[in-house]
């Protein structure tokens, strides 16, 4: 446990590359364990008084709880264990909020964003992970065959009514996708509500909620401690960020070939696009962590634009920053520009704005 704590740290540090100006030592650094990951919680004003604090792990143990796929007495292990017809009620005002967040992002990503991905990720040893260097990937016989169990029809969520029905026996939820961007800004809420205003909270190097920083590095998908480009958000407050890539979590087999967290819904397969990492800068939490899951599923050519101009229509004052390496192409495709936005860290790579 203590060498998975310092290895979540160590990944922690080298996910995400902060330059920070203008701190001082009035501010908190403090590291909690939920999600099975680690969560940073940095202040640059003032320190986190022991309400507050208490606060932030009332709300993430309730979340947790909610949302772990092995929590007892969780609403998404109890849904997954029961039968057909099992109906849940009264629920809770973030089990509302990230249902409804899920709804919303199946559809913003024509479904490359899907709750009903749990088979699929336990077929390819990513529940519980355990890195394995020795992998064997199941046949596309065992494939096809949980396939039709990710079925975002097989389950009923009622907003208004607050129940969530199950509709078939074998369909199973996971949101791991979604609600550790969900619980950074729940976090980050707590602070602004206590008086912060400087500071972030960054939730497994992958979901960022930030107070107020002067600028921050999207880390490099080879290159371990150093950033692919440095963007500006001097002057920007309370924003979300989330980055993706197939870097972070994956097997290998006896050849070396890398198989990663990312899996594609639609076919089953581990996401090998082209696409390293994807970051999204500018939406609320839980929907950044989803759409970056879903633009590095995408086929770089076709899919993807279609994917990116839907963001944009919807979320005009997004950053998006999508790294690509394939068969000799390295680009960085963005809705920014650069020099004015942002600063190219890596000139192997080309900036290509859509």
């Amino acid at each position: 446990m203590k060498f998975a704590i310092k290895f979540l740290s160590l990944l922690l540090a080298i996910i995400m590359c902060f330059s920070l100006y203008g701190c001082n030592n009035r501010g908190d650094v403090i590291e909690l364990s939920y999600f099975n990951t680690i969560v940073h919680i940095e202040t640059h004003d003032k320190s986190i008084d022991k309400k507050v604090l208490t606060e932030i792990k009332s709300s993430l143990s309730s979340l947790e709880n909610a949302f772990d796929l092995e929590s007892e007495n969780g609403l998404i292990n109890n849904f997954n264990s029961t039968e057909a017809g099992g109906n849940f009620e009264n629920l809770t005002d973030d089990e509302v909020k990230v249902l409804s967040a899920s709804n919303l992002a199946f559809s913003l990503t024509d479904g490359l964003f899907n709750p009903t991905i749990y088979p699929l990720v336990k077929l390819w040893g990513f529940h519980p992970y355990k890195f394995s260097q020795n992998f064997t990937p199941p046949t596309l016989a065992q494939i096809n065959e949980v396939l039709p169990l990710c079925d975002f029809n097989a389950f009923s969520f009622d907003q208004e009514n607050k129940t969530l029905t199950k509709l078939t026996d074998d369909v199973k939820l996971d949101f791991g996708g979604i609600v550790k961007g969900y619980a950074s800004d729940k976090v980050a809420d707590i602070l602004l509500s206590a008086g912060h205003k400087s500071g972030y909270v960054n939730i497994g190097g992958s979901s960022l909620s930030l107070l107020s920083v002067q600028s921050l590095g999207i880390r490099h998908p080879d290159k371990k401690g150093q950033s692919i480009i440095e963007v500006d958000v001097k002057g920007q407050k309370n924003i979300s960020l989330s980055t993706s890539g197939d870097y972070e979590r994956f097997h290998l087999d006896k050849e070396k070939n890398k198989y990663s967290h990312l899996i594609n819904p639609k076919n089953g397969y581990p996401t090998k696009t082209g696409i390293r990492s994807a970051t999204v800068i500018g939406v609320d939490g839980a929907i950044s962590d989803a759409l970056t899951t879903a633009m590095c599923l995408c086929d770089y050519k076709t899919e993807l634009t279609t994917l990116l101009e839907r963001i944009t229509a919807r979320y005009t004052m997004c950053m998006l920053f999508i790294v690509y390496d394939k068969d000799g192409q390295k680009e960085i495709l963005t809705n920014k520009k650069q020099g004015e936005n942002f600063t190219l860290k890596d000139t192997d790579y080309k900036i290509v704005n859509f």
